[in-house]
């Protein structure tokens, strides 16, 4: 009878854990959260780090399996780690002394590639400690040697692209994402030894992804998976002879590439000359007969997915579309048209000077959403016209109208209209200067500086944002 009661108990137990893992995977389901970072809806959870992975084919769409390819990921990093974090101080005694020391020539000396590293991580400083200067998150010191180790690794492990400039304000919001979202080791013990239930088993994968053990090397697989994307943007072609001079330009781009066949001035061209052509062509007609050159804007724009132009809340939540999207984060493209059309009115009737200081510094945006609602209109207009026709009744003052996504402009025409329809008065002739700085005061306080040891989510409101949604704050 006894063994009967036991078999009983264990079948009802694996049913369980079965029923478990269902309700784990309908809650991870790719699909599902891709949705969801479309929707803009993983704005304020405590998924997005995972999620990102997810996106970028770093985590496989069975949750079964992440822990295993995280443990390879984590462990390829340390790897890494190893092999090139090397001091000859400390390392290279069995040496011969006569190669093993800092004056030695020989080719074999350790000392030789200890030079060179010397000088790659004094670049790379350089440009740390300019990221966000206004967050003082990217001021902490553990964490900007966390970024050289990040960046020199990758320099080191990708020689033909070695380390340049940009990179770091890729790397950054990857990690701030992941300090924000990183579950203690107090938690996962926790967790651990809870009862198995769909909420402890969520709980229990998302601590293991957001483990803030491998905060490290979490953040270098996924900068090593956004740059197998980037990488080739920031390789530089040959010249042509219409090259500008940048030095000379008044409003040069530091970030300027002009060579032309390098392969991101072949995208800023595409973005300009095709997308934008067909989206709007009076815009792109009057770009073009200007002589404004799409990479003088747009390289920046692309080769840091926006990083530069919005504040850092939005543009996570930019690139939760972008990432969530895919091919080769090709959405990128028409948020950068969408951008250019929301400020048309900006930019028609201006001189050359005027447009570029315009197209230079982009002006105060209340909700990046709409970039989001424009790029897929664009991709696809009928798929979005059908879907805002059967959400329309649910929102008030929707950024863009139903009736307006399959044109291929935003709204434009007398101040009233744009007060109904446009949020900002982007598309009004002078934009209302006392909006556009309370709005960008408004921006800048969402950028409130945080801890990486004070900040960080409890396991509880991971959990509740994993079942429940966002949070509005």
């Amino acid at each position: 009878m006894d063994t009967e009661v036991k078999e009983e108990n264990e079948k009802l137990q694996e049913n369980d854990e079965s029923k478990s893992q269902a309700s784990v995977e309908r809650e991870l389901d790719v699909p599902h959260l891709t949705q969801k970072a479309l929707d803009r809806e993983l704005v304020h959870t405590k998924i997005r780090g995972l999620c990102w992975k997810v996106f970028l084919g770093l985590l496989g769409s069975k949750p079964a399996e992440w822990k295993e390819q995280l443990e390879e990921q984590r462990a390829a990093y340390d790897v890494l780690h190893k092999r090139y974090m090397v001091d000859p101080h400390a390392e290279g005694r069995e040496l011969d002394p006569a190669i093993n020391n800092p004056l030695s020539q020989a080719e074999e000396s350790p000392w030789q590639q200890y030079f060179q590293d010397a000088e790659l991580k004094k670049q790379i400083v350089l440009d740390i400690r300019r990221v966000y200067p206004e967050n003082g998150f990217f001021k902490d010191k553990d964490l900007q040697e966390m970024m050289l180790r990040i960046l020199f690794i990758y320099a080191r492990e990708h020689e033909h692209i070695l380390y340049k400039q940009g990179m770091h304000e890729l790397l950054a919001p990857i990690l701030y994402v992941l300090h924000r979202e990183a579950v203690n080791a107090e938690d996962e013990k926790q967790l651990s030894n809870a009862e198995t239930t769909a909420s402890s088993s969520a709980g229990e994968i998302v601590s293991m992804v957001n483990s803030s053990r491998f905060i490290e090397h979490d953040a270098y697989t996924l900068f090593d998976k956004v740059m197998e994307h980037t990488n080739s943007w920031f390789l530089s072609g040959t010249r042509g002879p219409a090259s500008i001079d940048l030095e000379a330009e008044p409003f040069a781009d530091p970030y300027a590439d002009n060579s032309v066949s390098s392969p991101v001035v072949q995208k800023c061209k595409r973005i300009q000359q095709e997308l934008l052509r067909r989206a709007d062509p009076q815009l792109f007609q009057y770009l073009t007969d200007l002589s404004i050159e799409p990479q003088l804007y747009a390289l920046r724009w692309v080769r840091l997915l926006l990083g530069r132009e919005f504040h850092l809340e939005d543009v996570l939540r930019l690139w939760d579309a972008i990432f969530a999207y895919g091919q080769g984060l090709a959405l990128v493209d028409y948020i950068i048209v969408a951008m250019l059309m929301y400020i048309r009115e900006s930019l028609l009737g201006k001189e050359y000077t005027a447009c570029l200081q315009r197209l230079f510094k982009y002006p105060p945006v209340e909700d990046v959403s709409g970039f989001i609602t424009k790029a897929l209109a664009l991709i696809n207009p009928k798929a979005a016209s059908a879907k805002a026709s059967n959400t329309a009744s649910a929102t008030s003052s929707p950024i863009i109208p139903a009736s307006l996504l399959d044109s291929p402009l935003f709204p434009a025409g007398s101040e009233s209209e744009v007060a109904t329809t446009d949020p900002l008065g982007v598309h009004a002739k002078q934009a209302k200067p006392a909006k556009a700085a309370k709005t960008d005061k408004k921006k800048k306080s969402d950028d409130k500086p945080f801890s990486p040891s004070s900040h960080r989510h409890s396991l509880a409101d991971t959990l509740k944002h994993l079942h429940q949604g966002p949070c509005t704050h």
